[in-house]
């Protein structure tokens, strides 16, 4: 995993309108008073599940809470990450 691979997968969570203003707007996750539409979301992450290696996800749910301090946003990614495809990772 690295930026660029970080870059597309912002990029993707963008073009499923994952995050949405009170008026129902696409948003930019870190734009204020961001709401994340979350059935969406993990439609969003069981469709991704296979095209990143158990890796790649535990990289990605520590980049987002690392990201955390800057909207809480990042920390939802975080923990839906961790909900969704690490707690559920079959071995």
């Amino acid at each position: 995993m690295n930026f660029p691979d970080i870059l597309d997968f912002e990029d993707r969570m963008d073009e499923a309108s994952i995050f949405i203003s009170t008026e129902g707007h696409p948003r930019h996750r870190e734009a204020y008073s961001t709401l994340m539409d979350f059935s969406t979301m993990d439609e969003f992450l069981i469709n991704q599940k296979n095209n990143y290696s158990f890796s790649d996800w535990k990289y990605l749910e520590e980049h987002f809470r690392y990201l955390g301090y800057l909207s809480p946003m990042n920390n939802l990614v975080s923990f839906k990450i961790r909900d969704i495809i690490l707690d559920s990772w079959e071995m």
